[in-house]
């Protein structure tokens, strides 16, 4: 395929399609939100949300996309708007299953080409090894083998699904701007309603000990996917040719108090360490003439970094050092007194126990881990089963290489050296800097193989930057009407 031509499609479909119009994104708003508080009446909420879900799979590949999307979200719900009762414990899966073969089946069909690209490859071979260790290790063989083949499987059809569209297929722009908006909005309305602040399925109040968890179950989630859904909306904000390109800048603005909220210095970090990362690389990514888009002008985004710096600075003199005293206080979740001392070690206090226990299970499997997906810590030994069996790892480097060993941990470096190449190479910069926010944000809060939970939404929202990169982001620009 020609490089100048990769991901183009002309300006007209997309007026046709009417994908990022005000009507379709208020359509696609309301669709979100009756999917997403439905659940609130329990096993009858689950079972017409996904009944609901499983028709948009069957469709076509946009809307088993689409379903995708809404069910990590459902998964990760604020309990007292979203309830979980066992049929979604039950059903989730099934539906994973039912929407990734949709998928499949149109790329199988229509689209062979796909199967060719590399890091598509790079994600089977990876999935191929931690299945073919797994009896080797033997140690919750059944549970490794599924989490595995889960995983490969899912992000498989999603990467596959969203690259159709590079050729006329599923178009999720104005899905995914609309998937943003209820976020922001539905996390603000938790406020007024008093379930703005869960911590293990207790409402905590507004004000209570915690951050802000909004629309999801757990302070850390909401700040994962505030920063991962802001990283989409700048992005998508600034390289798409899109109409309305304020709706997603004005999401991004909307997402920085939401993130500070959430009291999680992995979002906060994410989101520092991403945005840095875009101004860096975008004037080298964007380097060819396939790429319409303005030269990046760093110059002006450093300029303007400084001047913040300089007017932050001035507000913490006038305010006699209140301003410092809160981002140390974030930084420390609230346990300085009145005289801190910097400490790199107390700074990563809540994740180091975690990294230290990966490491030393790791320098005793060295080879080949103890098996994708587990862990040996007593509660995972006790309770895992194939339907459930959550880990808590905090730090992918540690973690997949104390799963999966030296060999494993090869091959997933290979998965995403292939990933990050391609995008480059096609100067995809919004896919390429949602795959970097995502990797930045499982140094913290790891959830990189988690489909059947907060890792399934990610995903989505990293191949829904991929998509709109290669559909939008060669385009002439587009007015807003």
């Amino acid at each position: 395929m020609n490089h100048n031509n990769r991901g183009m499609r002309s300006s007209s479909n997309l007026g046709a399609k009417g994908e990022v119009n005000l009507i379709n994104l208020s359509l696609n708003f309301l669709i979100i939100s009756f999917l997403f508080s439905v659940n609130i009446l329990g096993q009858f909420g689950n079972a017409l949300s996904l009944s609901v879900l499983a028709v948009m799979a069957l469709r076509s590949t946009t809307g088993a996309l689409k379903a995708l999307c809404m069910l990590g979200l459902i998964i990760m719900g604020n309990p007292f708007i979203a309830e979980k009762t066992l049929i979604l414990t039950y059903f989730r899966f099934p539906l994973l299953a039912l929407a990734g073969a949709r998928i499949l089946f149109d790329v199988f069909s229509k689209r062979p080409d796909v199967m060719k690209v590399s890091y598509l490859n790079g994600l089977l071979l990876f999935g191929f090894v931690c299945v073919l260790i797994a009896p080797i290790n033997g140690y919750f063989t059944g549970v490794a083998v599924l989490k595995a083949g889960m995983f490969t499987f899912g992000v498989y059809a999603i990467l596959s699904g969203t690259l159709m569209g590079r050729s006329g297929g599923p178009d999720l722009t104005g899905w995914f701007i609309a998937m943003m908006a209820f976020i922001v909005i539905g996390t603000i309305m938790t406020i007024p309603l008093g379930v703005s602040h869960i911590f293990r399925g207790e409402n905590l109040g507004f004000g209570g000990a915690g951050g802000l968890s909004g629309v999801t179950t757990h302070q850390q989630t909401l700040g994962s996917f505030g920063a991962i859904c802001a990283v989409f909306c700048f992005t998508v904000g600034v390289f798409a040719k899109i109409p309305h390109r304020w709706i997603p800048l004005t999401l991004f603005v909307l997402f920085l108090p939401i993130v500070w909220m959430t009291k999680s210095r992995t979002a906060f970090g994410t989101l520092v360490l991403s945005i840095s990362f875009i101004i860096a690389v975008a004037p080298v990514v964007l380097k060819g003439r396939a790429s319409s888009f303005r030269r990046f002008n760093i110059g002006k985004w450093i300029a303007g970094i400084a001047c913040l710096v300089v007017v932050g600075f001035a507000a913490d003199l006038a305010t006699g050092g209140r301003i410092n005293g809160k981002l140390m206080g974030f930084a420390f979740k609230g346990r300085l007194g009145s005289h801190y001392t910097v400490s790199a070690e107390e700074i990563t206090s809540s994740r180091i126990g975690l990294v230290e226990r990966s490491w030393y299970i790791f320098l005793e499997h060295p080879v080949t881990g103890i098996n994708f997906g587990t862990s040996l810590s007593p509660g995972f030994v006790m309770n895992a089963t194939l339907l459930s069996a959550p880990t808590e790892k905090g730090f992918l480097p540690t973690a997949i290489l104390e799963e999966t060993g030296v060999v494993g941990t090869t091959f997933f470096l290979i998965f995403i050296f292939l990933a990050m190449y391609r995008l480059y190479s096609d100067e995809n910069i919004i896919g390429l800097s949602l795959l970097v926010a995502f990797l930045i944000q499982n140094l913290g809060e790891m959830m990189f193989f988690s489909l059947g939970g907060a890792g399934l939404f990610c995903w989505s929202v990293v191949a829904a930057g991929i998509a709109v990169g290669y559909s939008h982001q060669f385009r002439g620009r587009i007015q807003s009407t």
